[in-house]
């Protein structure tokens, strides 16, 4: 019931007060809504960077905390979609709820039974409720919805209610979709060109081959990602990663790696889709690239992109759907004489074509690169389910999928298509097969080109754009960072346009060459690297390891196949000399950075000491949890308040009464770590990490030493001298 001493009490009612509270927690509503979208969004582009990502979520929170206009104003639908997020925010007395909802009715217009969850987080189909709205506002409840919305506005809800169930799907489903649908791109339709060189058996077992060992080296990125502590909260991405366990040397090469890859696929997709629409429309290649290039500015003017986990589904499942249709309407036409072909070097007293190599292994290693992905996943599914097995089996099963969906494509288009004909395609295969078929195929061939290469054109630009921006200081003139930002892309676009007007590369060797020369890196090296590491530097424990993954000898040889093959392609394979100097100058490069990553203690086995508290809990949470070379660690700890003392010890210890701690007392042993790491820090209802103010002492020698904490992430790591160590951490 309503009491008059609540805050809506005596005259605050007529001076406007009870609107404008309900103003300020609407405000608050929006404003974590408006978060959870903006995440939801990048987490559909695995692209984006750590700064550009960290910029956005650093604009969120000072216009919530300014009270200024939102970054991104989230509509009443993505209110409705994250009302069980949000619901923490309403406060508990039935009036402060009724005015609250009056101030939804003046700003949003909503059905009553289009807003279920959000009706269920105001209370406002409770008595009570209603009772004070219309105390209050003298009229019923009722009013505050709309009796009839128009047709746009019912679609709009119509697809609201589908995002949600999406990206409400169990944690393993969210990996698996997003990895199966970002890895199943326009490199597709370069297989079965670049596998023409050898034959489509020949090609499956390839596939077959690599794919098992890519899956080996998605398995590592996954654990790697599992146990790493920045990955689950804030900002982080691939390149956090990489510095978390590789050190400097490991981001030096892996910065401009991306960025290289970033372009070169760029320049392949502009050529695929140009040549394309070129065939299929009879309009020159040049002004299609020209018009893909306007369309991408258009989207790159506002500095933002409105893809979520939701519509990167629905268009990554509309074009898996795609090609296996294609592949169905293919079948028919396969002739037993194009699948018996094989044209292996060193064969059938073939002669050697070093070129076929080049383009089959480069294409291949390009079609199953995925490994950003899982970055990107891990932002939604690991909140879900920590123990990361959601996120590794879904991984698993969409390499496995893909694997299978590749074969099937090469085995129906080679088996359709002679070599010859193949082989000579400067663009992809769609014309040739919309030719051969006829019917919807060319329909639906272009469907497909434009959504697997015009969205990607768009996403890797976004790409350039914001890793190029991150060269201007942060007071940069907004005109000048977006035309220093912009200037990468024109000049692609200038590329572009000589290589179409020339002829002189065509999508599948522009895609090849990349494969060869950067996804050894990203694809194989790195992930494994970064596997070894964690497992002796991790923050956190997988739900379950596998223990042949991690073995050294597999590491190695998995290290050394993709290394190898950077020397072998510049020493034997490719004739043209810059490529030769290119293939040949990363493997050193890459040879001397795993050198200096070894070196700089990437491997070194570390203590990590981790406090975190919850926000969101009423009951004052916290959790001291201890790991020593990626395994749990005992340890016993002595809990000091204003009154009392308590003791606890174990692996994973419970903290009770945060508010009223005043110091912790830490014993433990480790037997063989050199390195030690402490983490203070509490986790928001957001999801994120924030420092806390505390200190830190090692107890060595009866003194105590003063231990340096980083104050922006309340982190140090610092070298392991004993076996016993004892800790203590005090808060102000």
């Amino acid at each position: 019931m309503f009491d008059d001493s609540s805050f809506f009490g005596g005259m605050d009612l007529f001076d406007g007060m009870p609107l404008r509270r309900a103003g300020t927690i609407l405000f608050a509503i929006e404003g974590r809504t408006a978060q959870l979208v903006a995440q939801s969004r990048q987490a559909a582009n695995p692209f984006l960077t750590e700064i550009t990502a960290a910029e956005k979520e650093q604009a969120f929170l000072a216009a919530i905390a300014q009270g200024r206009d939102l970054p991104l104003q989230p509509t009443i639908q993505d209110i409705e979609r994250y009302a069980p997020e949000w619901s923490s925010l309403v406060p508990s007395d039935e009036a402060q709820r009724a005015a609250l909802a009056k101030k939804f009715a003046e700003k949003y217009d909503f059905p009553h039974q289009k807003v279920p969850a959000m009706r269920l987080s105001l209370g406002l189909d409770v008595e009570g409720v209603s009772q004070a709205f219309e105390r209050l506002f003298k009229e019923p409840i009722e009013v505050i919805y709309s009796p009839q919305i128009s047709f746009r506005e019912q679609a709009r809800w119509l697809s609201s209610k589908i995002a949600n169930k999406l990206e409400r799907l169990p944690p393993f489903w969210i990996a698996y979709f997003l990895t199966l649908t970002e890895t199943v791109g326009a490199s597709i339709l370069a297989l079965s060109i670049a596998l023409a060189g050898i034959g489509p058996l020949p090609g499956v077992i390839l596939l077959l081959i690599l794919g098992l060992v890519n899956i080996l080296t998605i398995m590592g990125i996954v654990e790697a990602i599992t146990r790493n502590g920045s990955m689950r909260y804030g900002t982080s991405y691939f390149s956090r990663l990489t510095s978390d366990y590789l050190g400097k040397p490991g981001s030096i090469i892996l910065i401009p790696a991306f960025y290289t890859l970033s372009v070169f696929v760029l320049i392949a997709f502009y050529i695929g889709i140009s040549t394309t629409l070129a065939e299929v429309t009879g309009v020159t290649s040049l002004i299609w690239a020209l018009l893909i290039f306007l369309s991408t500015l258009y989207f790159l003017r506002g500095e933002s992109l409105n893809a979520t986990i939701a519509s990167a589904f629905v268009v990554g499942i509309i074009s898996v759907l795609i090609i296996i249709l294609l592949i169905l309407l293919t079948l028919p036409y396969v002739q037993l004489e194009n699948l018996r072909y094989i044209d292996l070097p060193f064969g059938s007293g073939q002669e050697f074509d070093p070129k076929i190599l080049a383009l089959v292994f480069g294409v291949v290693l390009a079609s199953y690169f995925g490994h950003t992905t899982a970055v990107s996943a891990s932002k939604v599914v690991l909140p879900r389910d920590p123990g990361g097995d959601s996120l590794m089996w879904g991984n698993i099963l969409a390499m496995a999928t893909v694997i299978l969906l590749y074969s099937s494509w090469v085995i129906a288009v080679n088996g359709a298509i002679p070599a010859v004909q193949l082989s000579s395609l400067t663009g992809t295969v769609i014309p040739t097969l919309a030719e051969l078929i006829g019917g919807i195929v060319p329909i639906l061939g272009t469907i497909y080109v434009i959504l697997a290469m015009g969205i990607s054109i768009v996403l890797f630009s976004y790409a350039i754009f914001f890793q190029t921006r991150e060269f201007l200081p942060e007071n940069s003139e907004r005109t000048t960072r977006f035309l220093f930002s912009f200037t990468p892309l024109f000049l692609i676009l200038l590329v572009v346009q000589w290589l179409l007007y020339t002829g002189s590369a065509t999508f599948s060797e522009v895609l090849g060459f990349i494969g060869l020369l950067l996804l050894p890196i990203l694809g194989g090296i790195f992930p494994m690297l970064m596997l070894a590491a964690s497992r002796r530097k991790g923050e956190y424990l997988p739900k379950r390891t596998y223990r042949l993954l991690g073995n050294p000898l597999v590491v190695t040889v998995v290290c050394l196949i993709y290394l190898s093959a950077l020397f072998i392609y510049g020493f034997f394979i490719w004739e043209d000399p810059i490529p030769r100097a290119l293939a040949i100058g990363s493997g050193i490069l890459v040879s001397f950075v795993t050198f200096l990553i070894i070196q700089q203690g990437a491997l070194r086995q570390r203590v990590v000491i981790e406090f975190r508290m919850y926000l969101a809990d009423n009951n004052e949470r916290a959790t001291l949890t201890l790991v020593d070379a990626g395994k749990p660690l005992q340890g016993s700890c002595r809990l000091l308040y204003a009154d009392q003392e308590l003791s606890r010890e174990g692996k994973e210890i419970e903290i009770p009464l945060v508010k009223q701690l005043k110091s912790i007392y830490l014993t433990f042993h480790s037997q063989e770590a050199k390195e030690m790491k402490i983490w203070l820090h509490r986790v928001t209802p957001e999801g994120i990490s924030e420092p806390i103010s505390a200190g830190v002492q090692l107890r060595k020698d009866d003194q105590d030493k003063p231990i340096q904490i980083d104050l922006q992430t309340t982190q140090v790591i610092m070298p392991l001298t004993t076996r016993a160590n004892e800790l203590k951490i005090s808060f102000n």
